[in-house]
């Protein structure tokens, strides 16, 4: 049996409900401007509970607009930054406060196998992102595997695509209008990029 390091990390039980989407969530986050459609998108796969963390992004004319429409949206969140080449600001949401609470404690000791399956991929996929299982880049060849996907590993490619299509199929069910956006610019990518759905 591997050693198993107890987590020092204690989650108030307060903190574990996970965020309920409501049509009035959903209509104030399809019609917001503080978000770009990427962000609707992660915002909406919390909701979802498909991914338990996301960003937004909090260029100086978005912040207060984006902490205002999270707040409405009920979502926790907390400013945060880093301080490397030079000083990165963002606002880091998460499916719980719980959730929250743990990316913020173990800020600086999250793996990548971690953060992979807190920003919602299929363990298979974190691996081959990773480099543990061999890894195979490809182009997306639909608006799923545009907005949702990444590196697939090479051996269970087939069973990711279809995590990632069965999961933008719900999406799409929940917020055609978002969905519909998204298509928009998976077309404007495709048209753009030849061997992109190849």
């Amino acid at each position: 049996m591997l050693p198993v390091t107890l987590s020092s990390f204690e989650p108030n039980v307060k903190h574990q409900s996970l965020s309920k989407l409501t049509k009035r969530k959903l209509n104030i986050l399809e019609s917001s401007t503080a978000f770009s459609l990427t962000e609707k998108i992660e915002i909406l796969l919390l909701f979802m509970h498909k991914k338990w963390i996301a960003e937004v992004d909090i260029g100086l004319k978005r912040k207060k607009d984006s902490i205002n429409a999270l707040k409405q949206l009920e979502l926790p969140w907390h400013i945060e930054s880093y301080d490397g080449p030079y000083v990165e600001s963002w606002i880091q949401v998460g499916a719980n406060q719980a959730v929250l609470d743990y990316v913020t404690l173990r800020r600086n000791q999250l793996s990548d196998l971690e953060s992979g399956i807190l920003y919602g991929f299929p363990l298979t996929h974190v691996l081959g992102y990773v480099g543990i299982i061999k890894r195979e880049p490809r182009p997306p060849a639909s608006v799923a595997l545009y907005m949702l996907a990444g590196t697939y590993s090479a051996s269970f490619q087939g069973d990711e695509i279809a995590y990632f299509e069965r999961i933008w199929q719900k999406l799409e069910a929940i917020s055609p209008a978002i969905a519909k956006e998204a298509q928009k610019v998976f077309e404007e990518y495709r048209n753009a990029t030849p061997s992109a759905g190849a």
